[in-house]
């Protein structure tokens, strides 16, 4: 079985007279007649307070773990008390060694 023959402009290249080679993603914005693309407003945003609309940069990062056969959840309040990490424990009402700790 024979394969017809491929010129390519330069090793690794697209064939000649194929499609030109394109950014992985497309063009860059604003080329190709696509208008350029605005950056996502990430801001908090609240109810009014005084009239004013209540808007925020600042970020809280907490995390949630659950874990399930946790057979003493006491305990576990009292690591985080003993460590002085700050954090909730919650216990699953839907499985009864079910615990979810948030910090």
């Amino acid at each position: 079985m024979s394969q017809a023959p491929h010129s390519h402009a330069k090793e690794g290249g697209p064939p000649q007279g194929g499609p030109p080679a394109v950014r992985p993603g497309g063009p860059p914005p604003g080329v190709g007649g696509r208008p350029p693309v605005e950056a996502p407003d990430l801001s908090e945003k609240g109810a009014p307070k005084d009239g004013v609309p209540q808007k925020s940069d600042e970020r809280l990062y907490m995390q949630f773990l659950a874990f399930t056969d946790c057979k003493h959840p006491m305990m576990l309040g009292e690591v985080l008390q003993a460590t002085n990490i700050e954090g909730a424990v919650y216990e699953d009402l839907n499985d009864p060694r079910g615990v979810g700790i948030m910090t």
